[in-house]
This record gives C-alpha cells, structure tokens and sequence, in this order.
C-alpha cells in the first residue's frame, strides 16, 4: 500500500539549521476489481489498447526549520540530478492560465538514471520559504515506484537516502474540529506515539481487532492557525514512522452546484431568483464555472455579497483578487489538466499524463502568495485513468474527480454496446471516488456527479433518475469525499444542465434538494470521517458500507442493490425486512442509533448482542442513513441545525407534487 521511507543518513544542522523529521511514500494502492472501468479510458476515448503498468508512487519528505531566519529550498535533486533541470518545461503549447507542459522528455539532460529512479513527473517543495520554526513537505512524483531500490534525496545541502518499501503504516485521513484545536488522524496501524512538528502531543487511540483503520483524536492546547501547515507523524516500535503533512482548515461540508441561469449582465432579477433557488435547494457552494453574466456580476455586487452571506452561500473562484468575493471556499486552479495532457506532444506515448503538473505548481505558489488562507481545489477527468489520479492527487489542497456516470452509459448506448453491463449499476463512482480519495490522502477528496442531459442534433441521453442520483451520492459518501457538488445547473448546450423546465431536469433538481438536506445535517460527522472495513452481515441485496467518524460514531450506508439502469431509466425494487447487523469497535459499546434522512433524524430499531449490534430496517426504497454513536447529544445537536437551515426548505421542495 504504501511505504515509509527510512533515513539512513542525517546531518541535524546539515543546511541552516535544517532538520528532517522524517519521510513516506505513497505506493499507488491497485484495485483489481476495479480494472475493467479502467480499460474504457483507452479504448473507448482514445481507440488504444489498455497497458498494464506497475504503480506509481510520490515520495515525502518532512523538515523543519530550526534556524534563526527563514530558508528556501530553491532545487531538489533525485539521484543527484537537479529536478528543476529534468523536468523541463517546452513552449511549444500553452495551456488554460498560461500553464506550459514540463516532462523530462523535455530536458536534454541524460534519462536513464532518472527512469530508474522512478521516473519522476513534478517535484515541490511546500510551503517555500519555510518561516522559521516551521515545516515544510518536498513531494516527488514517480511515474513508477522503484521498490527495492535506495534512493539519495538532496535539499540542497543535505543528502537523505530513503529504501523504497512496501506494506508500511500509513496516515489515511486527517481532519480538524471546527475550532482547529482537535485533530482526527486515521492511521493503517495504532501508533504508540504521534508527533506534530516533530514534537509529541497527547492522544487518545482506539484500535480493533477487526478493523482496518485506528481513529486517533488529538485535542491541543492552542488552537492552530487557519491554513498554517503541519507534519503529523504516527510512531512505531522499531523507529517506524507513518508521516503526512496538511494544512489545516475547517468549515462546513461543501454541497455545490456548478453553473447558474443564463442571463444578461444587469439583469438582477434574474440573478436573485438564481440565488434565492439554489438556496431553497440546500446548495452552500457556488462552484466555479458561473456561466451567466448577469449572476456572475450579481455575486460580485455589494448586494449580492450580501445576500449570499445571508444565505449562507460560499463561492470557488479561480484567481485571488478576481472581482469581489468575500471568504472564498477555493481558489480553482484547473480543470481537468489530464484531458490536456492528451494533447501534449512528446516522444513517448502513455508519458504524457502529468505534463501539466509541474506549472500547476508554480500556479499553485503564485496563488499561494497571494492569497495564503485559502483552500486550493482541483479537479481531474478520466483521461489515463487510474493513472491521472494517482499522478495529481497529492498537488492540491482538495483533490477532486468528475466521474459523470451518465456519460459512461450513453456512450456505452451509442459507441459500445458490449460495455453496457459494466454500466448497468452505478459501481463506477464507488470505483473512483476510492481510488482518488487513496490517491489523495489524507487530504480532503470532492466528487463531481452529473446533472446533464446530453444533447446532440440527432439524439438525446436522459437526465439521470432521482433514484439513480441519490445511490450515485450514497457511493460518493461510501468512497470516503468530504465534499460533493454537481455539474451542472445551466440548461443550454450539449451539457443541458438539471435547471431545466423539463419534467425530468425539475425531479433530478429537486432529488438534489433533497440530498443537500440530508448531507448537510450529517456534513460534521462526514467531514472529519474515513471508510473503516467493519464486519457487517447484511440482507440480500442491501449493499452496506461503514465510515468512522472519530472515536465516538459511526455511519452506516446502505443501499438497495436491487436495481438497474438503463436508457429509459432506472428500475428499481424496493426490499422489505431488511436489516444490517454490524459489528461494533468496544469503544461503541454504550450507544444509540438514529437514522437520518430529508426529514431529519428519525428513530430506528437497534438493537445489540454483545459486539454485535442490529438495525431493523425494515422497508428500503433506494437508501437509508444510520449513525451509531457514543455521543448522548449528537442527534440533538443535528436536529437542531437541521431544523434551522434545512427544514424550511424541504417543506418547500416536498409541497409542490412531484413531477
């Protein structure tokens, strides 16, 4: 899975007052199960065969500055070999926001020592300079990872030597409390010791026996600064170190839209019925891509800033100081930058995937400079895939992926029929929602769903069904995101989005409505949870996965996986008796459980057998949402902001009959 990388050697004052706190590496995980969603990405899109390649990996290594004064590291070398040099850029083409492809089919310099060592791709140092008695994270990206091999790491003065290992702990998820004073770190293996900075913290670890993941909760003394970056390390017998490295943010979980109502610039009516919409839709992020003047000037209006505070509405932009926006959710750096890799010139095929990476990250710097306290988002297509998110799931704040199913079905229907029963049911956003959110840990992970009809001259591929869409969220939630959003609302084009007046762009658009109720009220357990393989026995075709969420609850996904679809639509039939037996960590042991939904939280019958605990579900439509916890006042804590923000709202979406 993964590898921590041991320091062989260590100068403590080697480069002013230097000192390496210890390195990792992330060896691409392989889902085999997942292989056949893979081979579409070269044979359905580019018309090639499928390569069968070893995984990748990028390498971490952790320092803090010790010195008097703060340093910067203005190259990195593998090998020996100067990473600014290697991975150079061309001018041949540029792409959206002036960024150039870098490759080290680019550079004159000699390639195979650097092919044996991985073959790298990008390299960073972040954050550069390194303030003084701060940290700071150098990630290499290896096309392949070089297991076996000893690889020399230099910064600038210091020389780290680091045997590439597999099968090591890891850190799989971190988040931070509301108040950045409490940290959840979900660690591959129980840690007898975690470090911040380099320096130990109390902690509190609950391992079990059956289960995959240790949740670790850190409450500290002083609250961290909002985006100040940190080094978090899990301590094993032996010197054995689970390292990562994050910023810390907090807020609340982003439920976005995509697009808005076209219109003209001025005209404000149009925009604040956009608003007021997308508002009485339980929407808290306006993504970017607005796609309408009129809104777009509207937001950045005095009045509009102001309503969308008063609605509680935040917005992802692109570049810092870019019209008026008040407490951006992210800044965008790029869409998609795998789909312009494709058209990257170079020598050798299958090496193109990565060529935009090294200029995101001096986009990435240069927007950091500008704006350091805000969040940078990222989102990649399904061109190389897997090998895409592997590749750029490390270089931003929040990694996101856009795996619109609807279009795996449709182009099945029109260019591959014999793929269709790959596509029957919606498994391939459970497929890459896991591997992005693993390629990107422990950071943050955002999946992109689809709201779009597709359009053509001579055809037409539906809307997704209302039903269809709540089980596409239900295996984002299963993947492990922290964030959600849907592309998109604009009803124009090819992409004809779901604000539509047709009868099936009004149900989706209300069935999203719907969800948003229902992930915003349980958005603080799902923003600080990871996926956790406990064992659960459930009915026949009840398709149920866990998440813990910290040391005091968990959620249980369940899904009815008596269903198909198709080009008409989704059939689907409802199951009865259905139930879920779990078996609960000891730590759970005095619990409760509540089952949550659009209406809010709801009572359900639990019961429990010593480690093992029953949820008598009883009738299932589509989905159902139960949180087991520890915590006496958590249900009334998320009734009651449900019944502040959300409530009024669905009263709203559930008046009008359904179309």
């Amino acid at each position: 899975m993964c590898c921590v990388l041991v320091l062989l050697l260590l100068a403590a004052t080697a480069y002013g007052g230097m000192n390496v706190l210890g390195t990792s590496c992330h060896i691409d995980v392989q889902h085999p199960e997942f292989d056949a969603f893979w081979s579409d990405s070269s044979q359905l899109d580019w018309g090639a065969k499928p390569i069968q390649r070893p995984p990748g990996c990028s390498i971490h290594v952790f320092i803090r500055n010790d010195g008097a004064q703060a340093l910067e590291i203005k190259d990195v070398t593998l090998e020996g070999i100067s990473l600014k040099k290697a991975i150079a850029f061309s001018q041949d083409r540029k792409f959206r926001k002036l960024i150039f492809p870098a490759s080290i089919y680019f550079s004159s310099l000699p390639k195979d020592s650097l092919i044996a060592a991985g073959e790298p791709v990008w390299w960073r140092v972040e954050p550069n300079p390194i303030p003084q008695n701060g940290v700071s994270e150098v990630t290499i990206r290896l096309r392949r990872a070089p297991i076996g091999k000893t690889l020399t790491i230099g910064l600038d003065a210091l020389k780290v030597s680091v045997p590439v290992k597999a099968d090591q702990p890891r850190v799989e998820s971190i988040s931070f409390g509301p108040n950045l004073d409490q940290v959840y770190l979900y660690f591959s293996k129980a840690p007898s010791k975690v470090l911040m900075d380099g320096r130990a913290i109390k902690f509190t670890a609950k391992s079990y026996p059956n289960m995959d993941i240790t949740p670790v909760v850190c409450k500290l003394n002083t609250a961290l600064a909002s985006a100040s970056f940190h080094v978090f390390q899990g301590v094993y017998a032996g010197g054995t170190t689970a390292s990562a490295g994050i910023r810390a943010w907090s807020g609340e979980m982003c439920f976005g839209i995509w697009g808005s109502k076209p219109g003209n610039e001025g005209d404000n009516a149009l925009a604040r019925s956009y608003v007021n919409e997308i508002a009485d839709h339980n929407i808290n992020t306006q993504m970017e891509m607005v796609a309408s003047k009129a809104v777009s000037s509207f937001m950045q209006s005095d009045e509009g800033l102001k309503m969308l505070d008063s609605l509680g509405i935040r917005r992802m932009v692109s570049d810092p100081g870019k019209g008026k926006v008040k407490a951006p959710y992210a800044y965008f750096l790029l869409d998609e930058p795998d789909a312009a890799d494709f058209r990257v010139p170079v020598a050798e095929p299958g090496k193109q995937v990565g060529c935009l990476a090294q200029g995101l990250v001096q986009r990435s710097a240069e927007i950091r400079k500008a704006d350091p306290l805000t969040p940078q988002f990222l989102n990649l297509d399904m061109t190389f895939k897997p090998d895409n998110w592997y590749t750029y799931g490390q270089l931003p704040d929040i990694f996101a992926a856009d795996p619109y199913y609807q279009e795996r079905l449709c182009q099945s229907y029109w260019h591959r029929p014999g793929r269709l029963s790959l596509y029957t049911k919606a498994t391939y956003i459970y497929a890459v929602g896991t591997v992005s959110r693993e390629a990107s840990s422990p950071k943050p992970m955002h999946l992109l769903l689809n709201s779009v009809r597709h359009t053509e001259p001579d055809r037409v591929f539906r809307f997704a069904t209302p039903e269809e869409k709540r089980i596409e969220t239900y295996y984002a939630l299963a993947s492990g995101i922290k964030g959600l959003s849907y592309w998109w609302y604009t009803p124009a084009g090819q992409c004809y989005g779901c604000g539509g007046p047709e009868p099936e762009a009004v149900a989706l658009w209300r069935e999203i409505g719907l969800l948003g109720a229902e992930l915003r009220t349980i958005g603080p357990l799902v923003t600080r949870s990871c996926p956790a393989s406990l064992p659960i026995k459930a009915s026949p075709l009840l398709w149920a996965r866990s998440l813990l969420a910290g040391q005091d609850s968990l959620i249980l996904l369940c899904v009815n996986d008596n269903y198909a679809n198709d080009r008409l639509g989704t059939v689907i039939h409802p199951l009865e008796n259905a139930s879920a037996e779990i078996e609960l960590p000891s730590w759970l042991n005095d619990s409760q459980a509540f089952e949550v939904n659009f209406k809010g939280t709801q009572d359900i019958q639990f019961s429990r057998t010593g480690s093992k605990a029953k949820i008598e579900l009883g009738h299932v439509d589509v989905t159902r949402l139960i949180v087991i916890t520890s915590d006496p006042g958590l249900r009334a804590s998320l009734q009651k902001y449900y019944d502040s923000h959300l409530a009024a709202n669905v009263a709203k979406l559930t008046a009008a009959p359904a179309p």
